[in-house]
């Protein structure tokens, strides 16, 4: 784990690398500015920061109020080393972010034992991020083909329209996939659906705006862009998607895509895209694909 000390005399430095260096898998960085301080945190990730407040230039808080300002360093603990100990000067510290403090000069014992507590707490806070990071992904992401599921197309368009942001929602179906898994099998099945959405991420390269719906059905969020460059795209999709569907029999792609409007509702762009994903349907062959405005 990495820890940075600070402090604007090589003395304090010297003592607290020669305590803290035989600590297991602990690796020691050291600043003796704060500016030094801060352009270390851009290059390095750490654990721990153990950080002077009396120092020239730019003092101890005022590179722990810089820390908690920017969001990759806002959760580093920082433990100040300080040889005040008036309670206006604790409290003040506690102010500018620091779990903890610790009197000069130090001792051994008691530097070893406060950085100790701190890198576990650390590490226990990051594991249980991680953790919960995993379990948000999964509550959102398709097990079978790694992309978003349908809970987060409705978040995500709820976000968007509440927003008054304009965009175009893309349905696509893919038709008769029963009756692959009657006669190939369900691996086969899996093995088209993959494919087909290896496809959606090759002609919709923002992979974040690509869903599952449910079954065999996909959408597609794409902003910002003209109706002639949603046909392009959809020319481009339905090219491929005709290479990968050439050996199977039956089997038919309908696409749609509509224009969100103002007045829309999750539920009545939702509602709205299946009524056009059943005219399409209804037309078979005739078109390529549907775009409503």
């Amino acid at each position: 784990m990495n820890v940075l000390i600070v402090d604007d005399k090589n003395s304090y430095i010297d003592m607290a690398i020669a305590f803290l260096e035989d600590i297991e898998n602990i690796k020691l960085y050291t600043a003796i500015s704060g500016k030094e301080a801060l352009i270390k945190t851009t290059k390095v990730s750490f654990d721990l920061i153990l950080l002077d407040i009396i120092m020239p230039n730019m003092d101890g808080f005022e590179v722990c109020k810089r820390l908690k300002q920017h969001p990759r360093t806002k959760d580093i603990p920082v433990i100040f080393l300080t040889s005040e100990n008036s309670l206006d000067f604790i409290i003040k510290a506690f102010e500018y972010g620091a779990i903890d403090y610790i009197n000069k000069p130090f001792t051994a014992e008691e530097l070893r034992a406060r950085v100790n507590t701190q890198l576990k707490l650390y590490k226990t806070v990051k594991e249980l991020k991680a953790k919960q990071s995993q379990l948000v992904q999964l509550s959102i992401i398709d097990p079978l083909t790694k992309i978003y599921n349908f809970t987060y197309l409705k978040t995500k368009l709820k976000y968007l329209l509440d927003n008054k942001e304009r965009f175009w929602f893309i349905h696509i179906q893919i038709d008769n996939l029963g009756k692959i898994s009657k006669v190939f099998g369900h691996n086969q099945t899996e093995k088209l659906l993959l494919e087909f959405v290896e496809v959606l991420n090759d002609i919709f390269a923002d992979k974040n705006m690509i869903f599952r719906l449910y079954g065999a059905h996909f959408g597609v969020i794409i902003q910002n862009q003209k109706k002639e460059n949603i046909e392009k795209l959809l020319n481009s999709f339905l090219i491929e998607i005709k290479n990968l569907l050439k050996t199977v029999t039956n089997v038919n792609c309908f696409i749609v895509a509509n224009l969100s409007k103002e007045s829309d509702s999750v539920s009545s762009l939702l509602n709205r895209s299946d009524n056009l994903i059943h005219r399409h349907y209804m037309l078979k062959d005739k078109l390529q694909y549907l775009i409503e405005e």
